[in-house]
């Protein structure tokens, strides 16, 4: 077995082959997990489990308990924000079992996966948002700000997103309690794929414009030295203790120019490669970080290429 075993759920995740093959080419043994086996990343691990969907909580957490044990993993990186919610609530059995998560904790989950929580946290903060309601306050909205979109809130990329120019009729907000309305702006959207380490402390920062997108995923995306995204990412790093690899995502608005942040995803995004393809110390900071090597760990660093990605289908026949 090799040196440092981890385990990396969600491999079925079209866009996760090119961090499997990294992660592999740096050394690692690597234990893919899903929830179903019809998955593609299970050719490119040197281990494959099902496993049980994140609403089951006492057999997921049993589950990734046998597999920590049989392959002594030193690390867990999740995907869905709903299995890295059960696995942080979790935390100190898997820390107990020798494993440590690549993600924030709990109480820092609950903050930035609950969209309602957050947008009040970033009010509170004065870091720029969507302006943002609850369905009881719908009379609060006007109706020069339609559009208007409804989001989940919790829930992961444009999975049950509604958006309206005008509200129906009928519109029952016990229906949307569940939901938070915004503001819809239009613009160019960008995420920030952030590395930090287990402290908290930012390691590397990397805006990409997204280009095109396909199902939620970016096909085409280009990496940008935007300064202005940089520092707003500093000062969430100073008011939030973000650990492991995020995705944070912006839209700038083609009315004013300005970037507002909609989401902080607790995890790799589908388009995060290219920004690890950017830049050397990123690549450097993740490994020595799963390798436990803290004093080799690069802070601050600016040091990415402005490179684009292009990406397309692949097949894997067995």
């Amino acid at each position: 077995m090799k040196e440092i075993s981890l385990i990396r759920s969600a491999v079925g995740s079209l866009s996760s082959v090119g961090f499997l093959k990294f992660l592999k080419e740096a050394g690692f043994f690597i234990t893919g997990t899903d929830i179903t086996a019809e998955s593609v990343g299970r050719f490119f691990v040197d281990a494959f489990f099902e496993v049980p969907k994140a609403d089951d909580e006492d057999e997921v957490v049993k589950k990734y308990e046998e597999i920590i044990y049989e392959f002594k993993s030193k690390w867990l990186i999740s995907g869905p924000e709903n299995e890295i919610l059960v696995l942080a609530g979790n935390e100190e059995k898997f820390l107990k079992a020798g494993c440590r998560l690549f993600h924030p904790d709990f109480k820092t989950l609950c903050i930035i996966t609950d969209k309602m929580k957050f947008y009040k946290f970033a009010e509170k903060n004065h870091i720029l948002t969507p302006l943002s309601f609850e369905s009881p306050d719908i009379d609060r909205i006007s109706n020069n700000i339609f559009p208007l979109i409804f989001k989940p809130k919790q829930g992961r990329g444009s999975q049950g997103i509604s958006i309206f120019k005008k509200l129906p009729d009928d519109f029952n907000p016990l229906e949307w309690s569940e939901y938070i309305i915004q503001e819809f702006i239009y613009g160019d959207e960008y995420t920030v794929d952030i590395l930090c380490d287990m402290q908290g402390r930012l390691l590397n920062c990397i805006p990409r414009k997204r280009i095109k997108v396909d199902s939620g995923i970016t096909v085409i995306g280009q990496v940008e030295k935007n300064m202005e995204l940089i520092k707003i990412i500093e000062y969430l790093c100073s008011k939030l203790t973000l650990r492991g690899a995020l995705c944070i995502q912006f839209i700038k608005s083609a009315k004013d120019g300005r970037y507002y942040l909609t989401d902080v995803n607790p995890r790799f995004g589908g388009g995060s490669f290219l920004s690890v393809k950017s830049s050397v110390s990123f690549q450097k900071n993740i490994v020595s970080l799963l390798n436990f090597e803290w004093d080799k760990l690069i802070y601050d660093s600016n040091d990415f290429t402005e490179i684009s990605m292009y990406r397309y289908y692949a097949e894997e026949f067995r």
